[in-house]
């Protein structure tokens, strides 16, 4: 399964969508180095959209602003 952008997904409303990143990529090891591993694998959430979006990791602590354009999604759950 090819990664995903938050614009290729973004077809539908993304706020409040869960999304899991492709531990396969660059970023996922240098963006998120800062969350434990565990932490790296879930669930983030979407809080805010536009050019850069805004995520926080379900259950635990801590942000990450993503690129619109970053080919770094593996999953979403859109929020219904």
């Amino acid at each position: 399964m090819e990664a995903k952008s938050l614009r290729d997904l973004s077809k539908r409303d993304l706020m409040w969508a869960e999304v899991k990143f492709d531990p396969d990529t660059e970023w996922f090891s240098t963006a998120l180095e800062s969350f434990k591993q565990e932490d790296r694998e879930r669930v983030f959430v979407v809080m805010s959209c536009g050019e850069k979006y805004k995520l926080v990791p379900g259950y635990t602590s801590g942000e990450i602003l993503v690129p619109s354009d970053a080919k770094i999604i593996l999953s979403v759950k859109y929020f219904e």
